[in-house]
């Protein structure tokens, strides 16, 4: 019997695909592409004056691309940010001075975005006999959708596979440090990168990392503020990546600490010793966004947890394979059936009706390897929450030393001196001096 792993993001309706009963190496992978997706930097904002534009306009004008009028530049630059082509936008910023000023704004957000796509997303790691889905990963809309589909696991549901850029994101022994993590390239920067390696232009490679400075600055933050955390935003919960071990004392990946938490396979009515995160909202953020009373650290529990989860993976993968399963209706199931036959009777309070709290696995020959299963399991539909957040945000005192100095570029790629400063909000932007 063949058990397959998906991790789900609920969300933006993808996976990515795990093998079935890997090894200890291959767990520690996956817990680093969780990290490539779930991280959300937190870099200084980038602004240029568009009184500057023309300046840099005015020091091309044989350039053939800028002498295309600004309407129909605005309409490339938008249909390229609107196809996603986020890596051909960074490309074009690099042909002139022009360019980048115009796009480096956009780039910026671009670059966000794809540091960490599923930052802030539902994500759980579901198995393919993993009968029935927990009440609170889903909304009403998705429910009725998945059962109107006959989607009975959430592996069930139609998602778009994905490769993570993790997929080769760092040495599993090696722990990376807050700037290498926070600004490793996400899959925009490799195909810009791949296209550069392709045709061979040393030249705009070396640019770019110039660029890239500017745009992926940190703030003037203290190494403590730095650190990566794992956060979720629902419970308002976080787990230290220092201080996180797992097998054998081994420093832990702060997407191994989740996996533990986020493992669903099945709502069976046994009761875990604690609320596991399904449905959950989660990023990998710097420490600094949870310096606040309403934040929890819980890495000592998520210590436990991720030692606890080698065994109980194995112990339950093994006893599916020695004996027979039986499906029986899921508590999903249950519930579903129960609102389809209100409707049919024209029954408008639906939302009172609560299904039957049926065991959704029977294991033939004996009541034993069930509680056995169940001891080691540690799995169960929990209480309903929110899933509606409010975004973090953080103030950061930038200080002294932050200044960005336009010199290092060559003569031929001018850029006059940015600094810092700070809008009408108080966050942190970087201007071009007069």
């Amino acid at each position: 019997m063949k058990w397959h792993f998906k991790f789900v993001n609920l969300d933006k309706v993808e996976h990515f695909a795990e093998k079935d009963c890997p090894d200890g190496g291959e767990v520690i992978m996956t817990g680093d592409k969780l990290v490539s997706l779930l991280r959300k930097p937190i870099w200084v904002n980038f602004e240029i004056a568009p009184i500057h534009y023309l300046a840099a306009k005015q020091k091309s004008p044989e350039s053939r691309l800028i002498s295309m009028p600004s309407e129909l530049l605005d309409k490339v630059f938008k249909n390229l940010k609107d196809n996603g082509d986020g890596d051909a936008l960074v490309c074009l910023a690099l042909t002139n001075s022009y360019f980048f000023r115009v796009l480096a704004k956009d780039l910026q957000k671009i670059l966000l975005a794809d540091a960490g796509k599923w930052g802030g997303d539902r994500v759980v790691f579901a198995g393919t006999l993993a009968a029935g889905i927990p009440s609170d990963v889903r909304t009403s809309e998705e429910e009725a959708e998945w059962w109107s589909k006959k989607h009975h696991t959430l592996a069930d549901i139609d998602t778009k596979e994905i490769i993570p850029a993790g997929g080769n994101f760092k040495s599993p022994l090696i722990p990376m440090g807050p700037t290498e993590l926070f600004n490793a390239p996400g899959d925009v920067l490799i195909r810009a990168k791949a296209t550069m390696t392709k045709e061979i232009d040393i030249p705009a490679l070396e640019l770019l990392e110039r660029l890239l400075s500017l745009l992926m600055q940190e703030p003037n933050l203290s190494d403590e503020q730095k650190k990566p955390v794992l956060r979720n935003l629902i419970t308002k919960q976080f787990i230290r990546g220092e201080g996180c071990f797992g097998n054998m004392n081994r420093e832990a990946s702060l997407g191994e600490a989740l996996l533990p938490f986020i493992w669903f396979v099945g709502d069976q009515a046994w009761t875990p010793a604690r609320d596991l995160w399904f449905g959950h909202r989660f990023d990998i953020s710097p420490a600094v966004t949870v310096d606040s009373p309403e934040w929890t650290d819980i890495t000592s529990e998520a210590t436990e947890d991720i030692k606890f989860f080698y065994m109980s993976r194995i112990l339950w993968r093994s006893s599916l394979d020695e004996f027979t399963i039986i499906n029986l209706p899921t508590n999903f199931s249950i519930r579903m059936q129960e609102l389809d036959d209100a409707r049919a009777r024209g029954d408008s309070d639906e939302d009172n009706l609560d299904g039957a709290v049926v065991n959704n696995v029977a294991v033939a020959n004996t009541v034993s390897v069930i509680n056995h299963v169940a001891s080691v399991s540690n799995v169960a539909a929990v209480n309903d929450l929110p899933v509606v957040i409010n975004g973090t945000t953080v103030n950061v005192d930038a200080g002294d030393g932050n200044e960005v100095d336009g010199d290092e570029f060559d003569d031929e790629f001018e850029f006059e001196d940015f600094s810092e400063d700070e809008d009408d909000d108080g966050d942190i932007i970087l201007i071009q001096q007069n």
